[in-house]
């Protein structure tokens, strides 16, 4: 006589299980089953989302803050040399916790998409960030006398070099004394630069670092 070692679970110990020693219990076993199929996939999925969250920021806990704000204005009318005027804008990235970067080097591309795209440096109406984190916004309305009007917004993303609407890119608001805004309505002419309405923004230094 051959002695069957698992017939108690149906010569299949690994899929069936036989508490009571009465039944094959198979709804238990498809449990366990699927649990392990399904082990692989999370277990992929959380090491990624660990190893992000280790070596950079949740973008979505991130936004744009300007630390500096300088407009040199231009020259009234009447006189004999007019300028244009400049306005430069240095934003950094921080969290909106207030609390450190988790990689304070990590190198975040940030970008500026313009609605005129005659302002944007930059390729289809966008202008990328100078340093890491940084954006240092040089805003000069050298196109004509007559004003002129944008909208603009921001995105960071992890790949260098100019925005490329195939990467991984994340919208980030701007974060001043005067509130949050998802769009920047700029307004030139030959003598001043308004963003939102502001001269400038409040809260901010007025030196550049």
């Amino acid at each position: 006589m051959l002695w069957q070692r698992y017939i108690y679970a149906e010569q299949n110990p690994t899929n069936n299980l036989d508490p009571s020693g009465n039944e094959v219990d198979e709804v238990a076993a498809f449990s366990v089953a699927g649990v392990l199929n399904a082990l692989p996939q999370v277990s992929a999925y959380g090491v990624i989302a660990a190893v992000k969250n280790a070596i950079r920021d949740n973008p979505n806990d991130l936004w744009l803050v300007p630390k500096a704000d300088i407009q040199q204005f231009g020259r009234e009318a009447g006189w004999q040399s007019m300028q244009s005027p400049e306005r430069v804008i240095e934003y950094d990235l921080e969290r909106k916790d207030g609390k450190p970067l988790h990689n304070p080097d990590y190198n975040w591309t940030v970008a500026e998409h313009q609605s005129n795209q005659q302002l944007a440096k930059g390729p289809n109406g966008t202008s990328i960030g100078t340093r890491n984190r940084y954006f240092c916004d040089d805003i000069s309305p050298r196109l004509s006398k007559l004003p002129i009007q944008t909208d603009q917004t921001f995105t960071i993303s992890p790949q260098p070099g100019d925005f490329n609407s195939a990467n991984e890119n994340h919208e980030v608001f701007v974060h001043t004394g005067g509130g949050d805004f998802g769009t920047l309505a700029f307004w030139e002419n030959w003598h001043e630069i308004r963003v939102n309405g502001f001269l400038k923004w409040p809260g901010t230094d007025y030196e550049c670092n």
